[in-house]
């Protein structure tokens, strides 16, 4: 689903959101183990299969960035770790992807943080760090400027006291 939503991040929002409000309605742990199985190995479903378009060295691209967001990740290290020219690669991402490496980075970071936003209490300090931003200052620029909102904000107005954990 992340793929999917790449570019789009308020219909990412849109999604996570009908996700949480159908998940806060379950009123029994099995239908709610049965809601996450699904929603589980769906994702794993559309996971599996190349996303439709993109050659297979972006393909690894995107699973490179997906599985190591969290961490301060650079272009030119993906272009070392898959032995492709950094300016190919760069050229190649905007072509197919439609955005630039950094700013697709960002989208997906966000993205992640909305997750832990409206899921969890951590401290939205925490969630910027886990989520690979260097510190909270640019965090909460790239946030204000994707959502037109402060993190905080965000969360109060997306959340109940409830939280899945």
């Amino acid at each position: 689903y992340l793929t999917y939503y790449s570019n789009n991040l308020e219909g990412f929002y849109t999604y996570i959101k009908k996700t949480f409000d159908k998940i806060q309605n379950i009123q029994t742990h099995k239908i709610l183990k049965e809601y996450i199985f699904h929603s589980i190995t769906g994702c794993q479903a559309n996971n599996s299969s190349k996303p439709k378009g993109l050659s297979s060295r972006i393909s690894s691209v995107l699973e490179l960035m997906e599985e190591n967001y969290m961490h301060q990740i650079k272009l030119s290290s993906i272009a070392e770790t898959l032995h492709i020219n950094v300016e190919y690669l760069s050229r190649t991402f905007k072509k197919e992807v439609g955005v630039n490496f950094s700013h697709y980075l960002n989208n997906l970071r966000l993205k992640k943080a909305i997750i832990l936003l409206v899921n969890t209490d951590m401290r939205i300090s925490e969630i910027a760090i886990n989520t690979g931003f260097q510190n909270f200052s640019y965090f909460s620029k790239c946030f204000r400027k994707a959502f037109d909102t402060t993190p905080v904000e965000y969360r109060s107005l997306h959340t109940s006291t409830q939280y899945i954990t």
